[in-house]
């Protein structure tokens, strides 16, 4: 067995990264499944914190890092609820007036008919009658 650079290299396999402690923004990014604009402006908000870090030993170019435990609070207190009070997502339907009454009762029979009943047209249209 041979030692390099901080990992132990056997016949055949291959090396043992060393467990992450720190993620850049990219990284940030694909372990939440954002953006990298969106992680930035989490960031600028104040909702995701970071450490400034030189990119090499010395240099004073510096790029955001962010802990592994900022990561898992970020994960553990991030709302993922809708911000409807009965938890639903808001769909918006275009539907001509001679299509609301036969949309209200498909879903009427689909045992949705507190949906049914919020089918409203958003302005006057012709031939509407509620």
């Amino acid at each position: 067995m041979r030692i390099t650079s901080g990992y132990s290299l056997t016949q055949g396999s291959a090396p043992m990264p060393k467990p992450k402690t720190k993620y850049t923004i990219e990284e940030t990014a694909t372990e939440l499944s954002f953006s990298t604009q969106y992680i930035r402006l989490l960031i600028r908000q104040g909702r995701l914190k970071t450490t400034l870090e030189p990119l090499v030993e010395g240099s004073l170019v510096s790029h955001h890092m962010v802990s592994v435990e900022e990561l898992e609070r970020y994960r553990n207190e991030a709302p993922r609820k809708s911000r409807r009070p009965d938890g639903r997502n808001k769909f918006i339907i275009y539907l001509k007036a001679t299509e609301i009454a036969p949309a209200r009762k498909a879903l009427q029979d689909a045992g949705m008919p507190d949906v049914a009943a919020g089918i409203r047209p958003s302005n006057r249209l012709k031939g509407y009658q509620p």
